[in-house]
This record gives C-alpha cells, sequence and structure tokens, in this order.
C-alpha cells in the first residue's frame, strides 16, 4: 500500500474505511483494497485527496496530485506560478560607438571622409545644446530646411 493513502488517511483524521472512501470519492471496500494492497487508486481518487489534504499540507496534496497524474496548479487548488520575468534588455552600447556611427552615417551621406565630418557635427550639436534644442527638434529642422531646397 502507498505511504500517500496512509499519508492522506492520518492527515484528514478519517475514523473508519468508509469514511476515508467517501472522501476519495470511492467505496469502503475499495478502500480496503487499497489498503490491503489489492488494489491501487485511480488517478481521480489520487486528484480527490489532494483537494481536502491541501489545506493541511501542501507537500502532500502535491504529492497526491503527481500520482493522479496532475499538478496543483492544474486542479485548481493554487495559482499558476508567475510567469518568468523576460531577460533584461542588453546593456546600450558604449556612447563612442554610437557617436561614431552618427559620425559615419554622415560622413556617408556626404561622401567625405569620418574625420572631416566630425569637426562640423561637434559644432552643430554644441550650438543645439547650447540652445536647448532636442535632437527630435533638430531633426525636424533639417528635414524641413531640406524639403525647401
Amino acid at each position: 500500500m502507498s505511504n500517500l493513502l496512509l499519508d492522506a488517511h492520518k492527515v484528514l483524521g478519517a475514523n473508519s474505511y468508509s469514511e476515508f472512501g467517501t472522501m476519495a470519492g470511492t467505496s469502503k471496500r475499495t478502500v480496503q483494497r487499497w489498503f490491503s494492497g489489492q488494489a491501487a487508486p485511480a488517478a481521480h481518487n489520487y486528484q480527490a485527496l489532494a483537494r481536502l489534504v491541501h489545506a493541511k499540507s501542501p507537500a502532500l496534496a502535491a504529492d497526491l496530485a503527481a500520482a493522479g497524474r496532475t499538478t496543483l496548479q492544474a486542479l485548481g487548488i493554487v495559482d499558476a506560478a508567475p510567469a518568468a520575468a523576460p531577460p533584461a534588455p542588453p546593456p546600450p552600447p558604449p556612447s563612442d560607438l554610437v557617436v561614431d556611427s552618427l559620425v559615419c552615417a554622415a560622413a556617408e551621406a556626404v561622401e567625405l571622409m569620418p574625420a572631416a565630418v566630425r569637426p562640423a557635427l561637434l559644432a552643430a550639436f554644441t550650438r543645439a545644446r547650447l540652445l536647448g534644442l532636442t535632437v527630435e527638434a533638430v531633426e525636424a529642422g533639417l528635414r524641413a530646411r531640406s524639403v525647401r531646397a
């Protein structure tokens, strides 16, 4: 006979095979066969016992649910485990690499070497910062001017 059944019988405080059978959703005779080793509980019997035992012994309830080929979550006894947090986004690339990317984009646009474009970009970004302009405002101003030209 299963230790799970003995433990469930003890935790539930059943006074008789008949009482335990009612709790497990079966008859007194079937419970007698379980305890004598002539039969084994069906999955739904283990599941019924898991529901009854959970308040007093969550660990035993989990074992009973497993014996019934399910989980406490699937039985609706406990909430499903929270979803794992999504992984943290990768750190941004170092700012000097980002700036080099901007310089290269500008150099390619005017077909010059990056070293020739860097001083002009530095002057433009310095002026934008001193004027309190955002990158979006500079972009909008540049776009408007290039449309007019």
